[in-house]
């Protein structure tokens, strides 16, 4: 029986911040989307499993050290809103990066499908029809 879809994210977080990109791709399905276009810089998306490990590995390269904290997860019908504080410290420059931001993941057969970036958790919510 596959894991529920908040596990599944669960892992994957858990897998992003110890900066395990191969750890992360196998939760992801062979058709797995990550869509980043809602980003302010670098907005991208990304089709395929070794199109979005590709693309994870170079958003996480610049980090030192990163973390990403699940502030509170919502669970809906084979899908999962997650807001998260996701931080870390700039491998060159050494400076700090701080953000709040959410992911709604679609989860099937406890394999990620797709994966929705969004910069503001309260547009995030009111995609998902929650109340923050």
């Amino acid at each position: 029986m596959p894991a529920p879809p908040a596990d599944v994210v669960r892992q994957l977080y858990a897998a992003w911040s110890n900066l395990d990109v191969a750890a992360a791709s196998d939760l992801y399905a062979p058709n797995v989307v990550f869509d980043w276009s809602r980003r302010h810089m670098d907005p991208l998306v990304a089709d395929g499993r070794d199109a979005v490990v590709r693309a994870t590995a170079e958003l996480l390269e610049p980090w030192d050290e990163a973390g990403v904290e699940i502030e509170r997860l919502i669970e809906g019908e084979g899908w999962v809103l997650a807001l998260v504080h996701a931080h870390g410290r700039g491998r060159a420059s050494g400076a700090a990066g701080d953000a709040h931001v959410a992911h709604v993941w679609t989860v099937r057969d406890g394999l990620i499908e797709r994966m929705e970036y969004y910069g503001d958790q309260a547009e995030a919510l009111a995609a998902a029809g929650e109340a923050g």
